[in-house]
C-alpha cells in the first residue's frame, strides 16, 4: 500500500515541461479511442499514409496523435501495423528532414501490446531507437508508477496494479508486480528484468 498525498507530492515537486526548446516531431501512437478524448488542440489523425503524415509534421504543433486503436488487433495485426507505421514515418521525417520521438500510448492498467509494439517500430526502423522508456501513469485517474511498480487507486490507498481486477484480463493478463518483471514476463524472457534500468524521480 502507497499513501495518495505522499506519491501526489513526489509527482507535484519533479514533474517539468520543456517541450518549447524539443526540435522534434513527437508522434504518439494511442492504441485506444479512450485517449485521444482528451487530447486537446492536437491533430488527431485515424490513417497513417505518407501524405496524412506529411500534413502532421507540417502542422504548427511540435505534437499529433495517431489513433491506431490497436488494443483490438491480434499479435499478426499489430506487427503488421506498426511495420507500416515505422516504414512511413521514417520516410517522412528523412523527406522533411524533420527528426522525431515516439509515444507508444497504452492503457494505464497495463493492458494491451505493450513488449511487441516498441520491439516492431524499433526493428522497423533504419536508426534503431537509443532506448525504450516505459512510463505507466495516469495523473488524472490517481494511477502512479512508484519505485518501479505501477498504482492504481482504491479508496484513500494505492495497491499494485497486478493486485486489481485489470491484471485478470482475459487477452492481456499478467502476474508481476514490479515493471522490470513485467516487461521480462510480456517480452517471455527475452528481455531479463535483471536488465531493466530503473530511473528513481531522484
Amino acid at each position: 500500500m502507497l499513501n495518495a498525498e505522499i506519491i501526489n507530492k513526489r509527482i507535484n515537486d519533479t514533474f517539468n515541461k520543456n517541450l518549447e526548446s524539443l526540435d522534434y516531431k513527437i508522434v504518439v501512437l494511442d492504441d485506444d479511442p479512450t485517449g485521444t478524448q482528451t487530447v486537446k488542440d492536437l491533430p488527431v489523425y485515424t490513417d497513417w499514409t505518407e501524405s496524412l503524415l506529411t500534413d502532421a509534421f507540417e502542422q504548427s504543433n511540435n505534437m499529433f496523435y495517431i489513433l491506431t486503436n490497436s488494443r483490438a488487433l491480434n499479435t499478426q495485426e499489430t506487427t503488421q501495423l506498426h511495420q507500416e507505421l515505422s516504414q512511413n514515418i521514417e520516410n517522412v521525417s528523412l523527406k522533411l528532414k524533420k527528426p522525431y520521438l515516439i509515444i507508444s500510448r497504452g492503457d494505464s492498467t497495463l493492458r494491451g501490446h505493450f513488449y511487441l509494439e516498441p520491439k516492431i517500430l524499433n526493428e522497423t526502423t533504419s536508426k534503431p531507437f537509443n532506448a525504450v522508456f516505459y512510463l505507466p501513469e495516469f495523473f488524472e485517474g490517481d494511477r502512479y508508477t512508484y519505485k518501479g511498480i505501477h498504482y492504481l487507486k482504491g479508496e484513500d490507498q494505492y495497491i499494485p496494479v497486478s493486485e486489481s481486477e485489470f491484471s485478470n484480463d482475459t487477452t492481456f493478463g499478467f502476474e508481476s508486480t514490479s515493471m522490470a518483471d513485467f516487461i521480462e514476463e510480456k517480452s517471455r524472457g527475452e528481455i531479463k528484468s535483471e536488465n531493466v534500468f530503473h530511473i528513481t524521480l531522484n
